[in-house]
């Protein structure tokens, strides 16, 4: 390749915010190497890949690209049974329903927010709009999201928080909403 010349690749490789400038040659062989780690990934499935990419970011400065997380996602997301995948996405939506709760709470109507009840309701309609579906009920008609099923929510995700801190399995998922 010449050295004039940028490799082939795609904008999700290219386009990405720059941490430290490289040299014009250092970019090119960055370009390469990178779009390498991706091809490679796309044929193989090999997440090692994912990790020689990252480490190669790293080594050289820059930010993450574009296509790196989502992949390192469907990495991680790809060995799952399907009992794990319901768990967690009910654990993100029981994280998502306390926060839409707590930030009613804090900043409702006025400076000191919703009372506890008039968020909860309020939490309903801010979910359904969302998607939040809550649990399905055999026989009856999808309505959404329950009150009860966003006050049991809430009430579980802040004891947890409360009693386990950062230790919490919430909360990653609730500082991550911000």
């Amino acid at each position: 390749m010449d050295k004039s010349t940028q490799p082939d690749t795609s904008s999700q490789i290219a386009d990405r915010p720059r941490y430290a400038e490289l040299t014009p040659d250092e970019e090119r062989d960055f370009l390469l190497k990178l779009t390498e780690f991706e091809a490679a990934f796309r044929q193989t499935g090999d997440p090692l890949l994912l990790w020689e990419a990252l480490d190669l970011v790293e080594r050289s400065a820059q930010t993450v690209p574009y296509w790196l997380p989502k992949a390192f996602f469907r990495a991680v997301m790809q060995p799952m049974t399907d009992d794990e995948i319901k768990r967690a996405r009910e654990r993100w939506w029981a994280a998502r329903r306390y926060k839409v709760v707590r930030d009613l709470r804090q900043t409702g109507y006025s400076q000191k927010g919703y009372p506890k009840e008039r968020a909860l309701d309020q939490a309903v309609i801010d979910l359904r709009a969302e998607g939040d579906k809550g649990v399905k009920r055999r026989g009856k008609l999808d309505e959404g999201i329950s009150r009860r099923e966003v006050e049991r929510s809430y009430d579980k995700v802040k004891k947890d928080l409360e009693r386990r801190g950062r230790e919490s399995q919430y909360y990653y998922l609730v500082n991550k909403m911000r």
